[in-house]
């Protein structure tokens, strides 16, 4: 509850009306085989956050994705480039999230979901994706991917927003009033440094209601120009960041496109990430 009032006292200061782009905002639509380690995250029936396929058996995604869902409500679609059709549909055994991770931290939103039975590897529509051992530099460029909301009109930020937060409490027959992607979307995005990108989310100067932006995250912008129009949105929670085909990045807390993107570090987590993937 905490996070969900922190995230209505964060709406950005910067929303700007921009003109509507059918897809996650500033992307394109993708086929399954241009992101084969794409995962969608499906709470109770409803696909509400995506992750990343590291393992036959184990998929990483956002804390506050799974974050006091009982594990039992859990289930996890992948091969597939439609948000809810398609591909296999694997139930969740186990839930294992990140121990310091925060409702009110950008940092250590992580999870992982341990499989009751293998994926099935194929040569281009399911496939692991390797972890990154090293940061990448800052302007590196990599791409993002997720079903989440497309809108990047203030107005649909703002109703977008209030969705994602009565989904969390399960009032999922709001999700069809607001535009949403049934295919998959890919955009290209940049890395920023932790610095700015605190600066950039900032509130009325120095002012930011969620702690935790340091080494350990990373932070993307749009390619091109200012970056703004360009980036994931509400619902895109848990999605992969891959630069260079290593996965660099998992998605915690979305930008639309107004503000700069925030992921967990993966670099910066291979002890946790190596303890329990074993």
């Amino acid at each position: 509850m905490c996070r969900l009032l922190l995230l209505l006292a964060a709406l950005p200061v910067t929303v700007l009306s921009r003109q509507y782009a059918p897809r996650l905002i500033g992307g394109t639509t993708v086929e399954i085989k241009d992101a084969p380690w794409q995962a969608s995250i499906v709470i109770k029936n409803e696909p509400l956050c995506s992750g990343a396929i590291i393992m036959e058996n184990l998929i990483l995604t956002s804390g506050w994705c799974v974050h006091r869902v009982p594990t039992s409500q859990l289930k996890v679609r992948v091969g597939t480039s439609s948000r809810s059709t398609g591909g296999s549909l694997i139930a969740v055994c186990k839930v294992h999230i990140h121990p310091h991770y925060a409702l009110d931290r950008y940092d250590n939103d992580l999870a992982l979901l341990y499989l009751c039975e293998n994926v099935t590897l194929t040569d281009n529509r399911v496939q692991v994706v390797p972890l990154a051992s090293e940061t990448p530099n800052e302007n590196a460029e990599g791409i993002v991917s997720g079903w989440g909301h497309t809108s990047s009109s203030s107005l649909c930020l703002l109703w977008s927003k209030m969705i994602s937060i009565l989904a969390r409490v399960r009032l999922f027959w709001i999700d069809c009033l607001a535009p949403r992607s049934q295919q998959l979307q890919q955009a290209n995005v940049k890395i920023l440094s932790w610095q700015q990108c605190a600066a950039d989310r900032s509130i009325f100067g120095q002012f930011n209601p969620i702690q935790g932006l340091s080494e350990r995250t990373l932070c993307t912008i749009g390619v091109g120009g200012t970056g703004r129009g360009t980036g994931a949105c509400y619902l895109d929670e848990g999605a992969p960041l891959v630069v260079n085909g290593f996965l660099v990045g998992i998605l915690g807390t979305v930008g639309c496109a107004g503000k700069p993107d925030v992921y967990a570090n993966l670099a910066q987590h291979k002890s946790w990430l190596k303890e329990n993937t074993k």
